[in-house]
């Protein structure tokens, strides 16, 4: 059962009901997630008497992200307080197949504004803790929220890519062939932003169901041997670029940030673009930045929050313990 709330709360204050969970369902550029504080979970899981842990969050993200049979997204937010600072906070990241992934640059703006909306937060400048280091945030409004991802990795390594059938190189992939049954030999480039991605320039974006296939073979080639986001770039101009995106746990999405801040790395790599351009993308535009001071890549964008709403968790089927006062009160 799920039930949509007309306002936020101000603060997570606990569910009306022991087995209900309190979300928030949030987009930059189409690019969608499900939101909750670790709180709200804390207080269900006490209610219920059971762990909250890795398994349960991944059967968690994969339910509540079903598009056909609960409120779908791309991924699922969980958002805590960080013990280091104040106006400092944590999140962990989950795509829609219940893996994990180190960041997500439309998440973060995401989370920014649920901050500010929430009230955990009233500053215009604060960080977010991610698996791939510290993102500081600049509020401005929800259309013009700043992400800092920091320098972006290049070498071989640490993308990470099996050059030359070793994961020891300390070359960046750089305008390198890889065979595709479907297109051919390809040359890609690929930048780590957080998470691994692969550039493919193409002159036509049109035929998705032949860059889907093509996405498929690159993602599952051993090259990549934790996967990898591929981007097909159109260059408009040097300073604007079209790309669509397969990422990996989720498939094709109407926007990826970290693939947007990636592409440009690439593009300037190459030689295609400026350091300063445009990323339109299916779902919307991104400003983005590779500043040649300190080598950071800043991000700038929208986000939204959809609606809120509350979820009973027993109408999600999640393997909790038979002991549990979830499962005495009615879900087998």
């Amino acid at each position: 059962m799920l039930m949509v709330d007309p306002e936020l709360s101000s603060e997570s204050q606990g569910s009306t009901d022991r087995f209900t969970m309190r979300f928030s369902k949030m987009h930059g550029l189409g690019n969608d997630f499900v939101v909750v504080s670790e709180d709200e979970l804390n207080v269900i899981a006490r209610a219920c008497g059971f762990e909250i842990n890795n398994n349960f969050l991944s059967s968690l993200a994969r339910k509540i992200c079903d598009r056909h049979f609960s409120v779908g997204a791309d991924g699922f937010i969980v958002v805590r307080r960080s013990d280091r600072a104040e106006n400092q906070f944590s999140w962990t990241y989950i795509n829609s197949d219940g893996s994990s992934s180190l960041m997500c640059g439309n998440g973060v703006r995401c989370l920014g504004l649920w901050l500010r909306r929430t009230g955990w937060t009233t500053a215009d400048h604060f960080i977010v803790e991610t698996g791939a280091g510290d993102v500081e945030i600049d509020f401005e409004s929800p259309e013009k929220i700043t992400s800092d991802l920091g320098v972006p990795i290049l070498k071989a390594r640490w993308i990470p890519t099996k050059t030359d059938g070793s994961l020891d190189c300390e070359k960046p992939v750089i305008s390198q062939t890889i065979k595709t049954n479907a297109g051919g030999d390809l040359k890609i480039t690929c930048v780590n932003m957080g998470n691994p991605h692969c550039i493919i320039y193409v002159d036509d974006l049109s035929n998705e169901e032949l860059l889907a296939t093509i996405a498929g073979e690159v993602q599952s080639n051993p090259f990549f041997p934790q996967g990898v986001n591929v981007e097909f770039v159109k260059v408009i101009s040097d300073t604007h670029l079209k790309v669509t995106v397969w990422e990996r746990g989720c498939g094709r999405t109407l926007a990826c940030a970290s693939g947007a801040a990636a592409t440009l790395v690439a593009s300037v790599l190459e030689k295609k673009s400026e350091r300063n351009a445009t990323v339109e993308l299916p779902g919307g535009s991104l400003q983005i930045e590779w500043n040649e001071g300190d080598e950071h890549v800043r991000i700038t964008g929208p986000a939204a929050i959809v609606f809120e709403g509350r979820i009973d968790l027993r109408s999600l089927s999640l393997p909790l313990p038979k002991d549990s006062r979830y499962h005495q009160e009615g879900q087998s």
